[in-house]
């Protein structure tokens, strides 16, 4: 089993030394440990914990521009804003429409997308993640969003396993992972290279870690809900 001890920086470490904590307490924290992901993979879900899954996914995928708009909003630097505010255009003009694919691809209405129920505790950690990049610096907000450095692990399990697990789930509505595969080693390499140029101090390295390990958090708990209701409780609305 993994350690969930924090692994510490030094005034001596490097940028690179402290990329490679940012993997090492991402991967370890990462969703893809947690028991309803594995299920996923491991082809035990039925019909209707997939949709739900894809339904209550679904309002964090609508979250990501705006915390986005937030990291841009506290950003003083032009130079900064014109970089980042690709993520928006990438998540309201592909991301969302293809998440829809998804849906439609599990059997889901686009109207199921958009005003399906959303479970107290998923709104609640995807509502926190949105607070957190309005209230924290610009910097932590963009620290946040490196769970790209490890999140090729999930749509690598996911294309490999629900293409074998789900033959019912038609082929266009993969598309999203396949893009992300793509778009997310770029948006890594985007939010280093900012963090590179204007980190300046131990501490700002610091609350970047612990933002980092706050964004575990809120997929870890989106994951906690969905098994607690769909696999625990036997919850069937999606059947």
């Amino acid at each position: 089993m993994l350690s969930l001890r924090r692994c510490a920086v030094s005034s001596s470490d490097t940028f690179q030394d402290f990329v490679e904590v940012l993997k090492l307490e991402g991967y370890k924290r990462y969703h893809i440990h947690h028991p309803f992901h594995r299920l996923m993979v491991e082809g035990k879900l039925t019909p209707g914990q997939i949709r739900a899954w894809v339904v209550n996914r679904f309002y964090y995928q609508r979250i990501l521009p705006m915390k986005d708009a937030a990291i841009i909003s506290n950003c003083p630097f032009p130079e900064v804003r014109r970089i980042w505010i690709k993520r928006i255009l990438n998540h309201d003009n592909y991301g969302i429409e293809m998440w829809i694919k998804l849906g439609e691809a599990v059997g889901l209405s686009r109207s199921d997308l958009l005003e399906g129920a959303v479970l107290p505790g998923v709104k609640l950690a995807c509502d926190a993640y949105l607070d957190f990049c309005k209230n924290r610096s610009w910097l932590e907000g963009i620290a946040s969003s490196l769970t790209t450095l490890v999140a090729p692990n999930a749509h690598m399990e996911r294309l490999e396993h629900m293409r074998k697990h789900y033959e019912w789930i038609k082929p266009n509505g993969f598309e999203y992972f396949e893009w992300r595969l793509k778009e997310g080693p770029e948006d890594s390499h985007m939010a280093l290279n900012i963090l590179k140029e204007y980190i300046k101090t131990e501490d700002e390295k610091e609350r970047c870690i612990e933002a980092l390990i706050f964004k575990t958090a809120v997929l870890w708990n989106m994951l906690d809900a969905l098994y607690m209701e769909y696999v625990i409780n036997g919850r069937r609305d999606y059947e």
